[in-house]
């Protein structure tokens, strides 16, 4: 059953990535000539079911990823399933330490910004400079712009960086 079960995730998973229904047709047809996931799942060794899980939990990471599945409380509801599919694989063999390291890097990938990224959310970020821009006297005087910031009340001296 996990064999079969592993091709059907695999259609999933190629057909979510590629967006065409003949890759993932191709990658089942594939799977499925292919002798290795009947044998794994007719002696029963563990590698089948840590494969699964594996599978699984890629084909639900990437329907978020992709934004193939649009429903306001997707995150909420899949990313649970993501980790209870990791943690049983986990419970199978350690080798799923792989696969949630994937998953971590192509979050952390996906939330770096970049310069231009960090000055449009915060203007004091100019050039993406943590310190507030360049240390020069222009940026040292008018920080974050030139012209001056209009406050509620008359003496108002702001000493922040």
């Amino acid at each position: 059953i996990a064999g079969a079960l592993m091709a059907a995730f695999l259609y999933l998973l190629a057909r979510i990535l590629f967006r065409r229904r003949s890759v993932g047709v191709l990658v089942a047809v594939i799977c499925l000539a292919d002798g290795m996931f009947f044998v794994q799942s007719r002696i029963g060794m563990n590698d089948a079911y840590v494969g699964l899980f594996i599978v699984a939990a890629y084909t639900i990471f990437a329907t978020l990823w992709m934004g193939s599945i649009r429903f306001r409380g997707a995150f909420w509801v899949l990313i649970p399933i993501v980790g209870l599919l990791l943690g049983l694989g986990l419970a199978s063999k350690w080798v799923t330490l792989y696969a949630l390291g994937g998953i971590a890097l192509l979050i952390m990938a996906r939330s770096a910004l970049g310069p231009a990224a960090l000055q449009a959310r915060n203007r004091n970020l100019v050039g993406g400079d943590i310190n507030g821009g360049a240390g020069t006297l222009g940026q040292t005087l008018f920080r974050p712009c030139t012209e001056p910031v209009p406050t509620p009340k008359r003496c108002v001296m702001d000493a922040t960086a």
